[in-house]
C-alpha cells in the first residue's frame, strides 16, 4: 500500500455524482477526475459548482483511488485510520462518516460498540483502532470550515434532492437503504446543512 504526492488539492467543478463518488471537470482541458469523498465533502457539494478538497492518492497491488476530504484535518485522520492493520481506503472513509469529534470521543472512551457500527468493522478492528490510536488523535482543535461556510447554500437547497444524495452516498458505504431511510426520518432536516444531516444520520444508523 502506497500514497504519491501528485494529487493533493483540487479545486474544479462538479461534473456528477455516482454511487458516492464525484466527478470533476478540469476546466479548459476535456480531463475529468472521479473521486471518493468522505460524507461530509459529498454532503456539501453540488452539481455544477466549484469545490474545493484536499485529495489522498491511494494505490494497493490491486487498485488506485483518489479519495477526498471536506479538509485537512479529515485527511491527516484518514491517514492515521490508514495505519491500523485491517483498515483499507473505503473503511477509514465510513469511519470518517461518524465525523471526526465524534469518531475522536468512541476512540477515548474504547466505544468499540460505535466504531465497529461502521460498514467494515468488525469487534476486532475496532478493538485495534481503539488500541492504536487512543491518545494519538485529539478532536478539540478541530473546526469543520468547509461545513461552516457551506451552511448558507445547504440552507436553499430542496430537501427532496438532499435526503436523495445522502441516501446514495450511505447506501454506497455499505448500509442497508431501508434502514438508511428509516434513519433519515429520524433527523430533522430543519436549519441543518447535508453535511450535518449526514453525520447525525450515521449516527442514528449506529445506535
Amino acid at each position: 500500500m502506497t500514497s504519491h504526492d501528485m494529487y493533493s488539492f483540487v479545486r474544479w467543478t462538479v461534473l456528477s455524482f455516482e454511487d458516492g463518488k464525484i466527478s470533476l471537470l478540469v476546466e479548459n482541458t476535456g480531463l475529468g477526475l472521479e473521486l471518493q469523498p468522505t460524507p461530509l465533502l459529498f454532503g456539501s457539494s453540488s452539481l455544477g459548482e466549484v469545490i474545493e478538497a484536499h485529495l489522498y492518492h491511494h494505490v494497493t497491488d490491486v487498485s488506485e483511488a483518489l479519495f477526498a476530504f471536506a479538509n485537512a484535518d479529515e485527511k491527516r485522520f484518514f491517514k492515521q485510520l490508514l495505519k491500523v492493520d485491517g483498515v483499507g481506503g473505503k473503511t477509514a472513509l465510513s469511519l470518517l462518516g461518524l465525523g471526526i469529534p465524534g469518531l475522536v470521543r468512541a476512540i477515548e472512551s474504547g466505544d468499540e460498540k460505535t466504531i465497529s457500527s461502521v460498514p467494515g468493522i468488525g469487534k476486532k478492528t475496532a478493538l485495534k483502532v481503539i488500541v492504536e490510536l487512543k491518545g494519538e488523535v485529539t478532536g478539540s482543535d478541530i473546526i469543520f470550515e468547509k461545513d461552516a461556510n457551506s451552511s448558507k447554500k445547504a440552507a436553499k437547497k430542496p430537501v427532496d434532492p438532499d435526503r436523495e444524495a445522502i441516501a446514495n452516498s450511505l447506501s454506497a458505504m455499505g448500509y442497508d437503504r431501508r434502514t438508511v431511510e428509516t434513519a433519515l426520518d429520524a433527523v430533522s432536516a430543519e436549519g441543518l446543512t447535508v453535511g450535518e444531516r449526514t453525520v447525525l444520520t450515521l449516527k442514528a444508523l449506529s445506535k
